[in-house]
C-alpha cells in the first residue's frame, strides 16, 4: 500500500527529499516549513512522525506519543488449510505467501525495537492456544516494529488548532483499531466534501475536540510516564 500511494504521489508532481526532519518551523504564527539537514519551505506541513511525532521540535505544544514495541514472527503455513485472518483479544494470524505471520507484543521499551525470546514465546502460546495446528512449527523469522499510542489509545488526526498550517496525522495500531475512524469519516463524507475549502461547522467542531484531547493528554502526560515507567 505505502509502495502503491507512494507511486501514485510521484505520477502526480511529488518530489521525494531523503531526510530525516526534527524540527517544524514557523514565524508569525504561521508555519514556514521543516527542518533536517537542510530546511524544507512549505506554506503547510503534515506531520505523520509516527512514534517519534513527540521528538519534533518546534510543535506549539508537547504531544503525548510514545513508541510501543510490537514482536511479530513467521511460521510455514499449515499444508492444505486455506488462507485466512483470524484475530482474538490475544493475539493474530494473518496468511502472506506461504507463511503464517503472528503477532503481536504490546510493549513500553522506548525506541528498542529488538526481539526477545520472552516476547516471540509469549506470541507463540497465544496463537497456539487460538490455532494448536501452529504449535509445532519452527519460526523462521522475527522482527520488531514502533507504533505510536497516545494516552487514550486514539489517532490524533486534524489540523493543530494552534498552528493550522500544520496537519497531525497519527496512525492506529491495527485495522481493526482502524474501523471506527474510518466509519466517522465515511458518515461525514457528504459533510466534508460540502465544506471543503471554507470554514464550516463541522471542521470547526473536529478543531475544538482535538484542541480538548491535545489538552488533556498534556495534564495527564506525568501519569502516563509514571505509570507505565518511561521517559517524559
Amino acid at each position: 500500500l505505502v509502495e502503491a500511494l507512494l507511486a501514485d504521489a510521484k505520477a502526480h508532481g511529488a518530489v521525494v527529499m531523503p531526510d530525516q526532519v526534527t524540527q517544524l518551523e514557523q514565524a508569525g504564527g504561521r508555519v514556514t516549513g521543516v527542518r533536517g539537514r537542510e530546511f524544507y519551505a512549505a506554506p503547510e506541513v503534515v506531520i505523520a512522525a509516527g512514534a517519534w511525532l513527540g521528538r519534533i521540535d518546534g510543535m506549539p505544544r508537547p504531544l503525548s506519543v510514545e513508541p510501543v514495541r510490537g514482536q511479530m514472527a513467521a511460521l510455514p503455513w499449515p499444508i492444505g488449510v486455506p488462507p485466512a485472518i483470524v484475530y482474538n483479544r490475544d493475539c493474530y494470524l494473518v496468511y502472506r505467501d506461504g507463511e503464517a505471520l503472528i503477532g503481536s507484543t504490546m510493549e513500553y521499551a522506548g525506541f528498542d525495537a529488538s526481539t526477545t525470546a520472552e516476547g516471540i514465546a509469549r506470541i507463540r502460546s497465544a496463537v497456539s492456544a487460538m490455532y494448536p495446528q501452529l504449535s509445532s512449527l519452527t519460526v523462521r523469522r522475527a522482527w520488531a516494529g514502533l507504533r505510536p499510542v497516545s494516552p487514550d489509545g486514539r489517532p490524533i488526526v486534524g489540523g493543530e488548532p494552534r498552528l493550522p498550517q500544520a496537519t497531525l496525522r497519527g496512525r492506529v495500531r491495527s485495522p481493526i483499531k482502524a474501523a471506527e475512524p474510518i466509519r466517522l469519516l465515511r458518515h461525514r463524507r457528504f459533510e466534508l466534501l460540502q465544506g471543503f475549502g471554507r470554514p464550516f461547522e463541522l471542521q470547526q467542531h473536529l478543531t475544538q475536540k482535538l484542541a480538548r484531547r491535545l489538552d488533556g493528554a498534556r495534564r495527564d502526560r506525568a501519569l502516563v510516564c509514571e505509570v507505565l515507567q518511561i521517559g517524559c
